[in-house]
């Protein structure tokens, strides 16, 4: 799958369109630690995975039933 395509690439994008990232910038310069950005957008990307293989499975299984 292409790595653009993924729920945690989407959703940054999505927010950097909207200047999130300027914003999340600013909360660490402030705030002096990390937003989690980076963190997020992977714990997404894990679940798009996850939630594609269990549809796949699924999909497998009705086809042997």
């Amino acid at each position: 799958m292409d790595k653009n395509k993924l729920l945690g690439n989407r959703v940054e994008a999505a927010l950097k369109t909207l200047g999130a990232d300027k914003v999340a910038k600013f909360y660490e310069r402030v705030g002096r630690k990390p937003c989690g950005c980076a963190g997020r957008r992977e714990a997404l990307n894990r679940w798009h995975l996850k939630a594609m293989e269990t549809i796949e499975n699924l999909k497998q299984e009705k086809e042997h039933d």
